[in-house]
């Protein structure tokens, strides 16, 4: 049989964001263009999922693995895939219990390790315009919590900061324990199918 270099395996958002796990958006691809809508939207059908007990599919993501070991470039996902850091970074700022927090955290990024004097690994990383602003303000522990006067330097950066405020709002109208159970829905029960493609071309070629 022909190998296409095609790999498509369903999995959850805590395998796709697990540890050693670096997925990075191509400098091409447009910036993040979700509002608070499509945000809502999507809090919704999560939050839905959470009270009814049943998973929510959020569709195929498209990667690219560029060089062995390096890190995967996002081609079809990448809108989605920065809303659910957006939501699991407010509800790891909202969590009361460090170890759930700790948790929470583990999906967006790895402390730096001291021991071997490496810097803080994240699971996403964003185009050069925006990846700072990203980070700084969504990714990094705490940083949701003084979003107030922040509106960024672009459209995109405001649309990030928009959302992230949304959900937090959202959020302090729940109970922890509601917010836990969002939470597990977001980490292991958002029905995704990875979908690793071998060369840039055939990632578009996918859909």
């Amino acid at each position: 049989t022909m190998d296409l270099g095609v790999r498509a395996q369903e999995c959850d958002l805590a395998t796709l964001f697990a540890p050693g796990e670096a997925l990075c958006m191509p400098p091409y691809q447009r910036s993040y263009s979700w509002t608070d809508r499509e945000a809502l939207e999507l809090f919704s059908d999560l939050r839905e999922s959470a009270e009814t007990g049943t998973p929510h599919f959020v569709g195929a993501i498209v990667l690219v693995r560029t060089d062995a070991g390096g890190a995967l470039e996002i081609v079809d996902g990448q809108q989605r895939l920065t809303t659910l850091t957006i939501l699991l970074a407010a509800l790891r700022d909202l969590e009361t219990d460090p170890a759930h927090a700790d948790a929470l955290h583990s999906y967006i990024g790895d402390p730096p390790n001291k021991m071997l004097g490496e810097a803080a690994r994240w699971r996403l990383t964003l185009n050069h315009i925006d990846g700072p602003f990203f980070l700084e303000n969504i990714q990094q522990r705490g940083a949701t919590l003084t979003l107030e006067n922040e509106s960024g330097e672009s459209d995109s950066q405001g649309r990030m900061t928009g959302n992230a405020l949304a959900f937090l709002k959202e959020l302090r109208g729940m109970s922890d324990s509601e917010r836990r159970a969002l939470a597990e829905v977001v980490c292991h029960r958002c029905g995704l199918v990875r979908v690793t493609v071998s060369d840039r071309d055939q990632g578009y070629k996918v859909f």
